[in-house]
């Protein structure tokens, strides 16, 4: 039945279709309550007709509604419409670009990230993933086309659709692989049971490509691309792009490493690992996530009300000597979890 021009529970009147994807239609509609523009992501039918797909995606509903967060796109409502036998979730509309047409645009120009722009993406991703973390949320689905930039510039993580508890396995009810094959860490190849070291996996082979402009393991051969993330190593960044310094090869290639114990513990310690081999002062980094607030003022308060949560530099970073994640004490951590209104 199409939907277009159709009115969901009387207050969504739906205005275009966004997109599509394997589990739901995403459309662009108009709040008429309170005369906002909204999206509405609406579960294909032959899902919708499944009572125990139904139930868990409520559940999941109401648990990414709570990942309040300035980096992470706000879901508003979760229902089902009789009139029209649909259940659709009702989100904040991004109207900007993603971090797939940056790309694309840099492998179009030839031309690269800069330093600040490559941490200014990360920081913000990762603060969105350590909050979805400290909720015992994962994404599951961290890849460019997530990523999206609003009008304002301000770096927002979108479709937490496949976000699961931590610790659960990463096959669906018919036994299929959730997720995108390119960004797919080991384990979530596998569908083994994930936690937030999966997130950070598919983190870092955003990095790689975002400092390469090339995936790690490319290609429209999707066994084989698992595969490869299970079982072979990345080609050195380096050896794709030359540019690239020998630490920052080193920071891709730990977020990338294959057992999760050997990653980064959190999408923060990412983070630092990322401004430390770029060597951009935390100043700078600072200024690069919450433009117009005073250093001073955020390592004071730790977080403000309206600015995301700093990956680092409030926790101290000190690298061990081998060649391991850096670890983290708490010297100037802050005394209460950072957590954003």
């Amino acid at each position: 039945m199409p939907l277009l021009g159709r009115t969901i529970a009387n207050k969504y009147h739906l205005e275009a279709r966004l997109g599509r994807g394997g589990m739901s239609s995403v459309y662009r509609a108009q709040q008429t309550t309170l005369q906002r523009a909204v999206a509405i992501k609406v579960l294909h039918h032959h899902l919708a007709e499944d009572e125990g797909f139904i139930g868990r995606f409520e559940r999941e509903a109401a648990s990414i509604a709570q990942l309040r967060h300035p980096n992470i796109v706000q879901v508003f409502d979760f229902d089902h419409d009789p009139e029209l036998d649909i259940n659709y979730m009702v989100m904040e509309l991004i109207e900007g670009t993603t971090l797939r047409d940056e790309i694309e645009r840099h492998q179009q120009e030839a031309s690269e990230f800069t330093p600040l722009e490559l941490l200014r993406i990360i920081s913000a991703v990762a603060s969105a993933l350590d909050f979805a973390h400290s909720l015992d949320m994962i994404h599951r689905d961290v890849k460019p086309a997530n990523i999206m930039f609003t009008k304002r510039g301000q770096v927002v993580l979108a479709d937490f659709g496949l976000a699961r508890p931590l610790g659960e396995s990463n096959l669906s009810q018919v036994g299929m692989i959730a997720g995108t094959p390119h960004y797919m860490s080991p384990e979530q190849a596998q569908g083994q049971p994930l936690d937030g070291r999966t997130d950070i996996y598919s983190l870092g082979v955003v990095l790689y490509e975002m400092a390469t402009l090339h995936l790690p393991f490319a290609g429209q051969n999707t066994p084989l691309i698992l595969f490869q993330h299970i079982s072979e190593p990345p080609p050195r960044p380096s050896q794709v792009a030359p540019h690239i310094s020998a630490d920052l090869e080193e920071v891709i290639l730990t977020a990338l490493a294959k057992e999760p114990e050997e990653r980064y513990p959190t999408a923060a310690a990412l983070a630092e690992a990322v401004r430390e081999a770029l060597q951009i002062s935390a100043t700078d980094w600072l200024s690069t996530i919450a433009p117009g607030v005073s250093v001073a003022s955020s390592l004071a308060a730790g977080i403000t009300a309206n600015t995301p949560c700093p990956p680092a530099p409030i926790a101290a970073c000190t690298p061990s000597k081998k060649k391991m994640p850096p670890t983290f004490s708490a010297v100037n951590a802050p005394s209460k979890p950072c957590t954003a209104s």
